[in-house]
């Protein structure tokens, strides 16, 4: 479960983590990409390439999902889980596979739209040099919308139909929308943006730093203009810096 915020005009790509189990997460740095993911996992939660292409993704779950993790009952969850995504493959999972090679938005659609995959729910936000979308996929569904301001995603749709419709379908996810919309437009450089996602005060770092049912693992931002990863795993701690690796 996460929170993205998208600044267009800083170039600049963030990511909040959040997961329902402790990870250990790992940077992946080679000569073509820098991502995160889970240690050993097969695909990246966000990544930027050496041309300048980005993406991060946030998972959109049912209701009853949330709700069993919130109230402690996993195997339900569990259940849950295996029910809503049996048969169905994570966007994410095939942008990974494929982040090496693209060069632009548009081949990151290319390839999505060339599959005829039943998709889980995510939310993707696609980012290069010159152009930025906004992806919801759900089933058959990949409605994409572009990007040309400043925009938030957190673990809801604003269009498709599937997942949390109202506030008290997912308080938190509506929550730290609702935070963000609050931030955004007053952060005016990547020290604003860092300080946004994990804040040094207490007050701000309850409403977006989660430390209830779910856990906030990692906040990262890529920097298409720097290409440069920053990340930190502790809200009101220093960033680490990772550059794409270069010979």
């Amino acid at each position: 479960m996460c929170t993205v915020l998208y600044l267009n005009d800083l170039n600049l790509l963030s990511k909040n983590r959040d997961k329902d189990t402790a990870e250990d997460e790992e940077v992946v740095s080679t000569d073509d990409v820098l991502a995160i993911r889970t240690r050993g996992a097969d695909y990246y939660s966000l990544g930027i390439n050496k041309h300048g292409c980005a993406f991060v993704s946030t998972a959109v779950n049912s209701p009853e999902w949330t709700a069993a993790i919130e109230n402690g009952d996993f195997n339900q969850a569990k259940t849950i889980m295996e029910d809503e995504t049996r048969g169905k493959e994570g966007p994410s999972h095939l942008l990974s596979r494929h982040l090496h090679e693209v060069r632009t938005v548009d081949d990151c659609l290319q390839i999505l739209d060339g599959t005829n995959f039943n998709w889980r729910g995510y939310n993707i936000v696609l980012m290069d040099h010159s152009k930025a979308v906004h992806i919801e996929a759900y089933g058959q569904e990949l409605d994409v919308v572009p990007l040309n301001s400043r925009y938030i995603v957190t673990n809801h749709f604003r269009r498709l139909s599937w997942g949390p419709r109202k506030r008290s379908d997912y308080v938190n996810s509506f929550d730290r929308f609702a935070y963000a919309e609050e931030k955004i437009n007053s952060i005016t450089d990547h020290e604003g943006l860092l300080e946004t996602i994990a804040p040094s005060a207490n007050n701000g770092r309850q409403r977006i730093w989660r430390e209830d049912s779910f856990q906030t693992i990692s906040s990262t931002v890529l920097d298409l203009k720097g290409a440069c990863l920053y990340r930190c795993v502790d809200a009101g701690q220093p960033f680490e810096v990772h550059k794409i690796t270069t010979h």
